[in-house]
């Protein structure tokens, strides 16, 4: 038996050892898939040497001779460093997950084919502009290149044991359109409100559509009062310490994945200039940044760009089925698509498309037909615009670049060297009759066609106003006084601060706009307080009720009185809407607001009960909740962030690959600049961040060199990187990044420099 132990142990013992140099040995073997940063490679494709150095923290910048090989550049490095993400995102846009993943992502591929974004490439690909072709193929060529040279591909097709396929022009193209399509996902609520309308009663279209005049606009009115989930401002040089025109910007986007979608990057071409900024792995160009002579940024604009129509269909299991319209029968394209599916065989599944676009549901005879601005624009409008920013030098060529891109619902905020500044909506607005666009319409009824889109004249936008800045915060981009509605989910809080702020600091700098991207006041907590407050009291905790009426709305990590705020506006909603909607009460959250504000506060009496409630009533049931909870912890116990890597849902992966970080005490709420957008985890009771700034900016055009700029995360998206969360304690804590632009500047940030040669140097 002694020598039995023996065995066994020795046995053990090599398992053990076996295991730890798998482990080890595993994680050494994947670390050959990291980005090269230094010495040199020849590669076929180039025409000229390319010199690109590296900062500390992994951030490159290109100087090539020509446009051609700056942008074979750039697809080397958005390959190098983020393959993988651009794998999934290119599969995301084409519907063809499921190969990767198997039949848990079969219905968002489902969806995708209907929508048909690859479909709609290969339709317009032959209308793209040869140049642009030529631009866009010299990028795709050295995302290739990158993966034929590479010794090992990233982790992730490592462990998926697959590999990507070439990459052509149409993937970049795919990925661009897909991406204007994303921009109004972000934001658009029409699915909520098409489950939850029928069953809210009252008019809860008409808190929908409501401008709230307490709301400021983007575009000034009249009587000049200018201000509109991501924050951008300009500041004109007559409010400017510096005597030049300020920028700032804040795009709010997922900050709870990994990697974080920018990479931030200087490109410099002998031929057309400089530009320094983030671009978006899978599509050239800087997307915000500036290029010596004209800065731009943009927040997401959550305007209405889709309406639904409900169409009687004939055959719709048939050889030709048809739409019921009002000149008779519509016939609908039929097209197959083929969906590959690991592990299992591949599914077919029956598209539908209609004069006006997809065809997203049947049911029974109704067919619901989607009808986006998107579908009305060429595929690849959005990659050539994203192509064409680093060329933009005034206001009017902006205008005339944003502009063209598509259907990308997005505000851009712009300012030059000469201290312009201004503010152009980017989404294209259709013409339409006065009905709700937030609900499906008949498919036979006249007035709710669309005549064709506003010119570019007819658009919001805004130059040099006289208060001296301008300001954009998702909220609504024009008031009352506009000659012509547009609909929209906006955000009614943030801009208040915003423009508190701007209004009342008089002459500002560099600095102070860093400390505007940090501020944590609630633009929620300062309205709603006193209404909080007194529902304490109502609740019979007189304490409370002092804290909330003392409290500034400062929604740091370290308050307790936030915790209690939070808790009270988590539940407000459900005291609201849970009558009429049952578990479905989250979809009306977003019209929250608006159903506190209004004036015939339908939604505020429980129909449960004989009585009317007020609102004041409502507040208390909510306070009388949240004084239950857990709310003298500080507010960053409760609400916090944790970063995943896609893969770290796998327990040993994610201890192997160390795919998680946090989590992270986290302030701020959606009203306040420095914005946290959660999710409440009804089993521990706290708030998990999910979006927030995903990246910042500041530049004063008096010190372009004084350019900063942090990004969430990391520039690699390799896990196995010490780049890949090298930006993340920093840009949580509101720290910049030096980001300069010329030469000697960025030379003397350089730590290595990789050059890439031609196969036969001239």
């Amino acid at each position: 038996m002694p020598r039995f132990f023996r065995i066994v142990s020795a046995l053990v013992v090599l398992a053990l050892v076996a295991a730890v140099g798998l482990w080890f040995g595993g994680r050494f073997y994947l670390a050959r898939s990291l980005a090269q940063t230094n010495g040199e490679i020849t590669l076929a494709g180039l025409n000229a040497p390319v010199e690109i150095t590296f900062d500390e923290r992994a951030v490159p910048h290109v100087w090539a001779q020509t446009d051609a090989d700056m942008r074979f550049a750039t697809g080397w490095l958005h390959a190098a460093e983020r393959l993988f993400q651009m794998e999934l995102t290119r599969r995301m846009a084409r519907g063809e997950l499921s190969e990767l993943f198997g039949a848990a992502a079969l219905s968002i591929d489902e969806e995708q084919r209907r929508l048909g974004f690859a479909w709609q490439v290969r339709r317009d690909a032959a209308t793209l502009d040869p140049a642009v072709r030529t631009a866009l193929s010299q990028y795709v060529a050295g995302i290739n290149a990158w993966i034929a040279h590479t010794r090992l591909l990233p982790p992730e097709f490592v462990l998926l044991g697959v590999a990507p396929r070439e990459w052509t022009v149409d993937d970049v193209l795919v990925i661009g359109f897909y991406q204007t399509w994303y921009s109004l996902t972000l934001m658009d609520r029409g699915r909520d409100y098409r489950a939850i309308f029928a069953q809210l009663g009252g008019d809860p279209g008409r808190l929908a559509a409501a401008v709230q005049r307490w709301s400021p606009s983007t575009v000034p009115e009249p009587a000049p009062r200018l201000t509109t989930a991501s924050n951008s401002w300009v500041v004109a040089p007559s409010r400017s310490i510096s005597g030049a025109a300020l920028h700032a910007s804040d795009p709010h986007l997922d900050i709870a994945g990994a990697p974080g979608l920018w990479y931030a990057i200087g490109l410099h071409s002998a031929e057309s200039g400089n530009a320094v900024g983030v671009s978006a792995p899978g599509l050239p160009g800087i997307a915000m940044g500036h290029n010596g002579d004209v800065a731009w940024a943009f927040t997401v604009a959550p305007v209405d760009l889709m309406d639904d129509y409900l169409y009687v269909i004939d055959d719709a299991l048939g050889d030709a089925p048809s739409l019921r319209t009002a000149a008779g029968a519509a016939m609908l394209e039929v097209r197959d698509e083929t969906i590959l599916v690991k592990d299992t065989t591949p599914v077919v599944i029956r598209v539908l498309r209609a004069t006006e676009g997809p065809v997203m549901e049947v049911r029974g005879d109704t067919a619901r037909v989607m009808r986006w601005a998107g579908f009305d624009f060429p595929a690849w409008a959005p990659a050539a615009a994203t192509s064409a920013m680093m060329d933009m030098r005034d206001f009017d060529a902006f205008r005339r670049v944003v502009t063209n891109a598509g259907a990308f619902a997005v505000n851009w905020t712009y300012s030059d060297r000469h201290g312009n500044i201004g503010y152009q909506l980017g989404a294209p607005l259709p013409v339409r009759g006065d009905y709700d666009t937030f609900t499906p319409q008949s498919g036979t009824d006249s007035s709710t066609r669309w005549h064709g889109y506003r010119t570019l004249d007819e658009t919001p936008h805004a130059f040099n106003p006289a208060q001296g800045w301008l300001a954009s915060t998702n909220n609504q981009a024009v008031g009352e006084s506009f000659p012509y509605s547009v609909p929209g989910y906006y955000d009614l809080t943030r801009i208040l601060r915003a423009s508190t702020l701007l209004d009342s600091i008089g002459m500002t700098d560099a600095a102070t706009m860093t400390v505007l991207q940090r501020d944590m006041i609630s633009g929620n907590a300062v309205r709603w307080k006193s209404l909080a407050a007194a529902a304490a009291d109502s609740a019979g905790d007189a304490l409370a009720a002092s804290q909330l009426r003392a409290w500034d709305g400062n929604m740091r990590a370290t308050d307790t009185t936030a915790t209690l705020f939070a808790y009270w506006w988590e539940r407000l909603p459900q005291e609201l809407f849970a009558d009429e909607l049952g578990g479905e009460w989250t979809r009306a959250r977003p019209l929250t607001i608006a159903a506190m504000e209004d004036s015939a506060q339908h939604y505020v009496d429980d129909a449960h009960t004989l009585r009317k409630e007020s609102l004041a009533q409502i507040a208390t049931r909510a306070m009388q909740h949240a004084l239950t909870q857990d709310w003298k912890r500080q507010f960053g116990r409760m609400q916090s962030l944790t970063v995943r890597h896609p893969f770290a849902q796998t327990p040993l992966l994610n201890r192997f690959l160390k795919l998680s970080r946090g989590p992270f005490p986290m302030g701020g709420d959606d009203a306040t600049l420095n914005a946290t957008f959660t999710v409440f985890d009804t089993t521990t009771r706290t708030l998990s961040a999910t979006t927030g700034p995903s990246m910042r900016f500041v530049l004063d055009w008096a010190d372009v060199d004084g350019f900063s700029l942090s990004r969430h995360l990391g520039q690699s998206g390799n896990p196995l990187s010490r780049h890949f969360d090298d930006f993340l304690q920093p840009h949580l804590q509101g720290e910049g990044w030096p980001m300069p632009i010329s030469r000697d500047r960025v030379l003397a940030r350089a730590v290595s420099t990789l050059r890439l040669l031609p196969t036969a140097v001239p």
